[in-house]
């Protein structure tokens, strides 16, 4: 099998584990008798573990080997999803949230960067962009179709494993797909890694030292670091409070609408990007104004979410979100690694992703409390007003001046033609 299919298989596999749990994961916390606050207490400390080892384990990858960490990451999870299905306290609960968080940090970077590698390898450099939109269609649809299985598990297993509570029956799932992926691992990744030979390696400390002083310094990559914190704080709060919003909506509903939900909006992010990476080859845009167009369009549609009153304008809503905003890690993973070194490209995507879970643990701990006295949509509304002025300032900034400089160049060359 081609590296192309082996890395669809593996996205794949990895979409339909993340939406099994992903469409119950609010539900579960509940059902162990967390109180809201706490869930969103656990979701800041899945971000803020994954905030602190990021970096030092996106460099390990890098010097160590990138298949290997990932390796690590699904060992660190099997660990995570046994103490999350055995206990109830809510400490037990922030634990398994935690190592969650470092096996998220573990990942972080070393696929995304090892098939990087493997593509300019094989000679595909050109259709980098389009490749990466298939990989991410196929883990959303991956994902979409185990949050349709998902949201029917906890009903079809209630009588199963009794001693469980009905979202649980996903976690045990979820595990048993980890461990067949750890297995499959030698035929997924079967190029191996490439590790940097001993006598030439450098520190950690330096290898991190070089992929920050690289983002901060670098034009191009400065303003992707402030996009993927914002992304991240609107994310995160999205995946940790749309169950609780649909259950004040619609609060006779079983778990199954859950599971729907969930299945449409992993469904969206399929589609914007499949659709948005075959516009890319069509449509002569920079990706810095992509990024731009982007936020502007999901502003209005946040605001409006924050608004829904009813079940079905919430999930419609739902679904234009993702299957826009989801379009975002496109431009954001070209200009990135078209810009970084291959020495350096797993630290890059784990400085990326430190920023991203980063605004992701921000808001988990400084909205949790605001949510408990203002509500869900209150806080969509303000998430959506930053999304816009970020938008706005892009646009003065980056776009603007480019246009000026284009209109002034075109009116000294009529001058000059006219003299």
């Amino acid at each position: 099998m081609s590296l192309v299919k082996r890395l669809l298989t593996h996205y794949a596999l990895i979409g339909f584990g993340q939406g099994l749990l992903l469409c119950v994961l609010t539900l579960f916390m509940i059902e162990k008798g967390l109180a809201l606050w706490q869930v969103g207490v656990a979701f800041g400390a899945f971000g803020l573990t994954a905030v602190i080892m990021e970096l030092p384990l996106g460099a390990t990858a890098d010097l160590r080997g990138r298949i290997r960490v990932y390796r690590w990451s699904l060992m660190v999870s099997v660990v995570a999803l046994v103490i999350a299905i055995t206990v109830s306290h809510f400490i037990w609960i922030l634990l398994a949230m935690s190592l969650m968080g470092f096996s998220r940090a573990l990942e972080s970077g070393s696929v995304s960067a090892w098939e990087i590698e493997q593509i300019r390898h094989h000679g595909m450099a050109d259709k980098t962009a389009t490749l990466i939109g298939q990989f991410q269609a196929t883990n959303a649809l991956g994902i979409a179709l185990g949050a349709l299985c998902g949201g029917y598990v906890p009903q079809l297993m209630a009588g199963t494993l009794t001693w469980l509570t009905p979202a649980t029956n996903n976690l045990v799932i979820v595990l048993a797909l980890t461990l067949i992926h750890i297995l499959l691992l030698p035929w997924l990744f079967k190029e191996g890694d490439v590790i940097v030979a001993s006598d030439e390696r450098p520190t950690l400390k330096s290898q991190i030292t070089v992929a920050v002083q690289h983002g901060l310094k670098h034009r191009a990559i400065r303003p992707l670091l402030l996009a993927g914190f914002l992304f991240g704080m609107v994310l995160s709060n999205l995946e940790a409070y749309w169950q609780p919003f649909v259950k004040t909506l619609a609060p006779d509903q079983k778990y199954d609408i859950f599971g729907w939900i969930a299945t449409g909006y992993f469904f969206s992010a399929a589609a914007g990007p499949a659709l948005f990476s075959t516009l890319v080859e069509r449509i002569k845009v920079s990706p810095e104004t992509m990024i731009t167009i982007i936020f502007a369009a999901v502003a209005p549609v946040l605001y409006a979410l924050g608004s829904s009153q009813t079940l079905w304008s919430f999930a419609l809503l739902y679904f234009l979100f993702m299957g826009v905003m989801a379009c975002v890690n496109i431009p954001v993973t070209v200009l990135l690694n078209e810009h970084t070194e291959d020495r350096i490209r797993s630290t890059m995507q784990s400085v990326m992703s430190l920023v991203l879970q980063g605004g992701g643990a921000c808001a988990a701990f400084a909205l949790a409390p605001v949510i408990q006295h203002w509500g869900i949509g209150t806080i969509w509304h303000g998430l959506a007003v930053t999304l816009l002025s970020l938008a706005i300032f892009r646009l003065v900034q980056g776009i603007l001046p480019k246009l000026g400089r284009g209109f002034v160049s075109s009116l000294f060359k009529r001058t000059v033609k006219r003299t």
